[in-house]
């Protein structure tokens, strides 16, 4: 198979609805264009197409492209649940982020959890998700000196960013909870359960509901929840 590549790019700055524009055109090229398209990569102002070029030059390419019908404003997002514990077993850095904010626990729990996040793309690590949304009032540096390693399912703060870390790796951001649930999942089609343009909202859970949740994503009964 003979790779290349083709990059679309939107001008302006980081926004939501680019974030839609960028997610209905991958959906379509996608669904329309799959046979010769090998792997579509979003990012926050562009998308890299790579494609088969033994099927398709760069120019049929092109026309292709413009032949679909994009219509983003009618594209659907889906918006998902993620249940995230924010005891102090799992959460090695909350206490600190609460002192240096200013803030309670129970104040920033509720901050982390009110919005609906989006999902820009994938990156740094496979099924780390680049969300956009986090509370102002969250922003918090990152650590000066990165953890070695952090367990899977860590819930993260650093700069104006929240994230999950799906599987265990280094790591710089302020750990305040745990999910119990698989970002990352190679025996799945597809390996991450959500896709660029979707939103998700933390949903704070006790200790006994994260342990409930973790048993049932390990036999395999675990659902994804909408939010």
């Amino acid at each position: 198979m003979d790779e290349s590549n083709l990059l679309m790019e939107w001008p302006g700055a980081i926004s939501k609805e680019i974030m839609v524009e960028i997610a209905a055109w991958q959906h379509a090229i996608e669904k329309d264009l799959g046979k010769i398209i090998i792997e579509c990569f979003a990012a926050y102002r562009s998308l890299l197409i790579t494609y088969d070029h033994q099927q398709i030059d760069e120019e049929n390419l092109e026309i292709e492209l413009l032949k679909l019908q994009i219509n983003h404003k009618k594209f659907r997002t889906r918006k998902w649940a993620v249940p995230v514990c924010y005891d102090e077993s799992l959460a090695p850095d909350l206490a600190k982020v609460c002192e240096e904010k200013k803030l309670s626990k129970r104040k920033v729990i509720k901050l982390h959890t009110s919005d609906l996040y989006d999902i820009h793309f994938y990156g740094f690590l496979p099924g780390f998700m680049y969300l956009g949304g986090l509370d102002e009032k969250l922003h918090h540096p990152r650590k000066t000196n990165p953890d070695s390693s952090l367990p899977a399912g860590s819930v993260a703060i650093g700069g104006s960013q929240t994230g999950i870390y799906p599987t265990s790796s280094p790591g710089g951001w302020h750990v305040v909870g745990n999910t119990p649930i698989k970002l990352f999942d190679i025996k799945i089609d597809p390996p991450c359960p959500f896709k660029p343009g979707d939103q998700i909202k933390f949903k704070s859970v006790s200790i006994k509901e994260y342990n409930k949740i973790k048993k049932e994503v390990e036999s395999g009964t675990y659902k994804f929840q909408k939010a």
